[in-house]
């Protein structure tokens, strides 16, 4: 470990940390080097640490210097390095918080679905909740959302459309028009997701400024996801994110990765939270 300081922050700094790797995971599963290789083509060299797995939460560090090395430990496997600066706590609860994500698509509409519906670990197990998301619409595609860490999963499940909004004058008539009635059909998957306690995020994509795929995640109040998830909540939000980036330089310049809205039951809507950019920082709204 390593003190050192960055713009007057105090920061603790772990260089070469195991993050996950190819060896069997905690639940039992195994995923090559190539699962990994994926992983680390498509999410930037920095990427924070939130707390408990919770992007709700305010982040307590970040990761870069991501890189994939032989195992000291285990001949022909692969370890997942990264140095590791945290801001607030200490390394083990700070990587409680951390993991990469990828969705594996494996029943339902494989080949032309309007959304997507990915369940998390051990739920993605029950055969009978995979059977009931299938049977909701022949239109949806549903997988598991695999978590690869060193903390405690939690049961968070992700949805999200097919269809990629483009920002420009015109978007919301796109939205109204090829997105909304997607919308609505998906989020009749929430409730059966809940009956079995899995909290689940919507994920809406769209194209920024540098001609890249933003990531726009709606996080729902855990004591009212129906609410959190109504149609006229989600399409303001949507406008909140969409406005915020239209008057940002930094996402015109350096380009955007992800923008995450949190839901305020107080206020009963959608509020900007933060902002993570292509080059890795972070800027909080809230």
């Amino acid at each position: 470990m390593v003190l050192c300081e960055i713009g007057n922050i105090a920061v603790e700094k772990y260089i070469d940390q195991i993050i996950a790797g190819t060896c069997e995971d905690g639940h039992g599963e195994k995923y090559p080097k190539e699962f990994f290789e994926s992983l680390l083509a498509n999410h930037p060299n920095r990427m924070p640490l939130n707390q408990k797995h919770d992007m709700g939460l305010p982040v307590v560090g970040y990761l870069e210097n991501f890189r994939l090395v032989p195992s000291k430990l285990d001949d022909g496997e692969w370890d997942l390095i990264a140095d590791i600066y945290i801001t607030k706590g200490d390394l083990d609860s700070a990587l409680k918080g951390f993991s990469f994500s990828a969705p594996d698509i494996k029943w339902g509409n494989l080949e032309s679905p309007s959304a997507y519906i990915l369940v998390p670990y051990p739920a993605y197990n029950n055969e009978e909740l995979i059977r009931n998301l299938v049977n909701l619409s022949t239109a949806f595609a549903v997988g598991k959302w695999v978590k690869k860490g060193l903390g405690i999963e939690t049961l968070v499940g992700l949805i999200a459309t097919a269809i990629v909004l483009v920002i420009s004058p015109e978007w919301d008539i796109q939205y109204k028009q090829h997105v909304r009635p997607k919308l609505i059909n998906l989020l009749s998957t929430i409730k059966p997701l809940n009956d079995e306690g899995v909290s689940v995020t919507l994920l809406q994509r769209i194209y920024g400024y540098c001609k890249e795929e933003i990531e726009v995640y709606f996080i729902p109040d855990e004591s009212n996801n129906l609410l959190s998830h109504s149609e006229s909540n989600i399409h303001i939000g949507l406008n909140k994110a969409i406005s915020y980036i239209s008057r940002d330089n930094n996402a015109k310049t350096i380009g955007v990765y992800k923008i995450t809205l949190l839901f305020d039951l107080s206020q009963q809507q959608y509020i900007l939270q933060n902002i993570i950019y292509r080059d890795g920082s972070e800027r909080k709204i809230v």
